[in-house]
């Protein structure tokens, strides 16, 4: 957790329970200019101090530092690094400050974005299945059939007037009949989407997830197992540089190669978190722009999958 982040909770904290910056700083035993400092991001926090103001504040030392809420300000921080943003200038610590002032709104700010990239994604998927499924090539044909027969019989219904009985009998059944078959390739299509759109999919799988995870109490012995395993491999290797590290085993012990991309030559929908793995040519590839961050947890990842198949 960063000096800044810190120092935002303390000060909402502090406030949130009616408490002054004199009072509080007497029971930490620090100076209430210290305390001043703090607040205003001035002054790192740790140690003792930490525990100090865990207790003084009726907080969880991991909720005071942070801790709890490192992915929530990873993932707000990259951010700025889809190009939607590109235009957007926002100071380095932003997401510390969202996320110690308001978690809530850094939730709802990632609901929103992932929402958007869900639509995007339906949207690529759709149009892709209209290009290359030959079901609904040819239901859209269908239904460009049936709409110009409709329209052009009802031209002939409205244009001429020399029409006898019969006649505009049999123009009339046409268009009942072609209207039917239109109404029915219609909904056809629609139960399609339908079906394919269910629910969001980032959203409504994010929240089982928690859910489970929650469940358990955030611990599953087969998983804390595969990962001391994987982290003494990558500590004899370099313990010092865990990317290193990562790139070093995937080499060595996956035939895994690192690969990066820039983003003029990339497809967007073959990236996945600015990342792809490719089975066949065991090639992990990058967005060049992508954040260290999210290459190494792309890296773990790739090992962990290729490493604990069965397990995860």
């Amino acid at each position: 957790m960063t000096k800044a982040a810190i120092g935002y909770r303390v000060r909402e904290q502090r406030k949130r329970l009616g408490l002054t910056q004199a009072g509080l700083a007497r029971e930490l035993g620090i100076s209430a200019s210290y305390l001043n400092l703090i607040e205003a991001n001035k002054r790192a926090v740790g140690g003792k101090l930490v525990n100090k103001l865990a207790r003084s504040l009726n907080l969880d030392v991991e909720v005071l530092t942070g801790a709890a809420e490192q992915r929530l300000r990873d993932d707000l921080s990259e951010l700025p690094m889809d190009p939607v943003f590109r235009h957007v200038s926002l100071e380095r610590n932003f997401a510390d400050e969202v996320v110690a002032r308001n978690p809530e709104w850094a939730r709802m700010m990632l609901t929103l974005y992932r929402a958007y990239l869900d639509g995007n994604q339906a949207l690529a998927v759709l149009s892709d299945r209209l290009n290359r499924d030959p079901w609904l090539q040819a239901s859209v044909h269908r239904m460009l059939t049936h709409i110009t027969t409709i329209r052009s019989t009802a031209e002939i219904l409205v244009e001429t007037e020399q029409l006898d009985d019969s006649q505009r009998d049999r123009f009339q059944n046409v268009l009942h009949s072609e209207s039917a078959r239109l109404t029915e390739a219609a909904q056809q299509m629609v139960s399609f989407f339908e079906l394919q759109n269910t629910t969001n999919p980032s959203v409504a799988a994010a929240e089982q997830v928690d859910e489970f995870i929650i469940g358990h109490r955030n611990y599953f012995p087969g998983l804390e197992d595969a990962g001391r395993h994987l982290r003494r491999e990558l500590d004899h290797l370099d313990r010092r540089n865990i990317d290193g590290a990562l790139a070093e085993f995937l080499a060595a012990e996956l035939d895994v190669r690192i690969d990066n991309i820039s983003p003029e030559r990339a497809a967007a929908t073959d990236f996945t978190n600015q990342a792809r793995f490719d089975p066949g040519s065991r090639v992990l590839s990058f967005l060049a722009n992508s954040p260290p961050t999210t290459r190494r947890f792309q890296m773990a990842r790739t090992a962990a999958e290729l490493t604990f198949a069965d397990t995860l």
